[in-house]
């Protein structure tokens, strides 16, 4: 499928205009025409080559890109500094945003501004609205590509066809994971031309954007925009994802999710705070029960199978909420770094599944986050049995 970028089009946009200059200057018959066509036609000739050197952009400056991260982390590595670690996570700021508070208006407005490009990992999508959104965006020459998992929980794959039907008939390309090698395809990120990302906990379905509590989190990095656009193209054509590409304070499961989940409760100083859907791991929850007497640990969960787990923690750390439907996957060390993604706290999501996740220190995230989380700690209720509800 062609890509009609930003440059492409520029070029093109330009292109008519030559031509117009070139038949009006014939037309009226100027003086010196031979001149001014020959002029323009080198014009024309270094824009083309300029054009073609575009075309070439992603492969020759990714490299750059990547070796400034890897050589900065190296740098980390190798000083052992906290403060090589605070100045790169400083660099991922944004705007954290939590709903049902943040309606499915505001999430679609943000999805409209695409002028260009939108590409996404989307676990599920049967938004009508959303579906709208993106067709109204392929009319106006807005390219969109979706990796879709064509197995959700629960989700009959002929409705994937028949929805994915309905978008390529607005030159909408919808591929599936299949040739991942993943188990599910459970990411929730987005990259708008190639400049915006967000990432989110939440699918673009009614019940995630109008009932449950989610979050989601988004900004312009060119760094980060520039390692998920990298990611989502080598998805698309099934080539392996490298260490390199993966910029730093991105979470990438399989690939680095749990060393670096387990990292971070590992060298937790003063508190944990986890809001998630649930915890399905031995070695999370082993963690966990490691940390629960030296720290100030608390985990607000939903009720869909957290039964197993609860009973090993003391009656503090552990809260259940039945309403709002818990369905965000987020985690907060020592009030200054927070994790944020589409990856829950189960071995099948950290080891099996395609999920995206970012860490920052942004203290605008982080203070939006802890209040939501204290208000939430403050409503809840204990059971011990509990109904499904959207996973």
């Amino acid at each position: 499928m062609t890509i009609w970028g930003q440059e492409e089009r520029q070029f093109l946009s330009f292109f008519f205009w030559l031509l117009f200059l070139v038949g009006y200057s014939s037309g009226m018959k100027i003086d010196r025409s031979a001149i001014l066509i020959t002029i323009l036609l080198a014009i024309f000739a270094v824009l083309v080559w300029s054009w073609v050197i575009t075309l070439g952009t992603w492969d020759s400056e990714n490299p750059s890109v990547r070796s400034v991260w890897i050589d900065r982390r190296s740098e980390n590595d190798e000083r052992g500094g906290q403060e090589t670690q605070d100045t790169l996570q400083q660099e991922i700021e944004g705007e954290l945003r939590v709903s049902p508070y943040w309606t499915e208006k505001n999430v679609l407005d943000r999805f409209a501004q695409t002028k260009y490009t939108l590409d996404f990992w989307l676990y599920r999508m049967t938004y009508r609205e959303a579906e709208t959104m993106m067709k109204n965006l392929a009319d106006l020459w807005v390219t969109i590509r979706r990796i879709a998992e064509n197995r959700p929980y629960e989700w009959l794959d002929q409705k994937f066809l028949k929805l994915a039907k309905r978008l390529e008939n607005h030159d909408i390309l919808v591929t599936n994971d299949e040739h991942l090698g993943t188990n599910f395809n459970h990411a929730k990120a987005f990259v708008s031309d190639g400049e915006r990302f967000l990432i989110s906990t939440a699918n673009l379905t009614y019940t995630s954007l109008s009932k449950n509590r989610e979050y989601r989190f988004s900004w312009s990095h060119r760094w980060v925009a520039t390692s998920l656009q990298r990611m989502f193209e080598k998805d698309l054509e099934g080539e392996q994802i490298l260490s390199e590409d993966i910029y730093p304070w991105l979470l990438v499961c399989p690939f680095n999710c749990r060393d670096e989940l387990e990292k971070a409760l590992m060298n937790a100083k003063k508190s944990i705070s986890i809001q998630a859907q649930y915890v399905q791991d031995d070695r999370l929850v082993d963690l966990l029960l490691k940390r629960q007497n030296d720290l100030d640990l608390r985990i607000l969960v939903g009720k869909w199978q957290n039964d197993w787990w609860v009973e090993k923690f003391d009656t503090w750390v552990v809260r259940i909420v039945k309403s709002p439907y818990i369905h965000a996957k987020n985690m907060l060390i020592d009030e200054s770094s927070l994790m944020i993604g589409s990856m829950n706290f189960s071995t099948n999501a950290l080891d099996n599944n395609r999920e995206i996740g970012i860490v920052t220190s942004d203290m605008r995230a982080v203070k939006t986050f802890m209040r939501q989380f204290e208000k939430d700690w403050e409503v809840w209720v204990e059971e011990r049995s509990w109904e499904y509800e959207e996973r």
